[in-house]
């Protein structure tokens, strides 16, 4: 546990980890003599908040706004544990600097999500589901899946209408016990 922002951290064994799916992007492999640690889950609004807080800066994002694809809106209220949004990469970095941390590469944030087997999703390779990750569902309300009148949102609802909280969906957990590697937000690496 990180004792500056609280942050849960996984070991990630010494390994080798397959990028690349060999039709639209060559496979190269990314070996990792060392481990080393990564966040269980992404950074919450609230941690985000006290990184601000103590560095005095204000950023009042706690409602969104998202267009809908009939035109109307919908306004989200952001929670403590939600996964800090519309942060940059420089604010990403300026907040792994001041908890100890740092942003993981890209290879080793794929190897965390996906551990060196092969496998598809960070859970294995069984069909993605509500259980596994908060995804673009029948329950949003908000998707960029809507397009061209096409509903390309996945048949199940997972019960969140925009964001899932940074410690759901364990049993859509990565080899090494990390959480939301596959769904809910985009996330930075080096």
């Amino acid at each position: 546990r990180n004792e500056r922002d609280g942050t849960t951290l996984r070991w990630v064994g010494p390994g080798s980890y397959q990028d690349g799916d060999g039709m639209h992007f060559p496979r190269r492999d990314f070996p990792f003599e060392r481990g080393f640690f990564i966040s269980k889950h992404e950074i919450s609004v609230s941690q985000f908040e006290e990184f601000l807080r103590q560095r005095s800066e204000e950023r009042e994002r706690r409602t969104i706004t998202l267009h809908r694809p009939d035109g109307t809106d919908y306004v989200y209220t952001l929670k403590d544990q939600d996964p800090a949004i519309y942060v940059s990469w420089e604010d990403a970095n300026r907040y792994c600097e001041w908890a100890g941390l740092r942003l993981p590469s890209g290879a080793e944030w794929g190897y965390a999500a996906q551990g060196g087997d092969g496998r598809k999703f960070p859970w294995g390779n069984e069909a993605p589901s509500a259980e596994r990750l908060n995804l673009a569902d029948k329950g949003a309300e908000w998707s960029p899946t809507v397009q061209r009148g096409i509903d390309r949102r996945a048949a199940w609802t997972d019960g969140y209408s925009v964001l899932a909280p940074v410690d759901s969906f364990p049993l859509g957990a990565s080899p090494w016990g990390c959480l939301n590697m596959c769904g809910n937000v985009r996330e930075w690496t080096d």
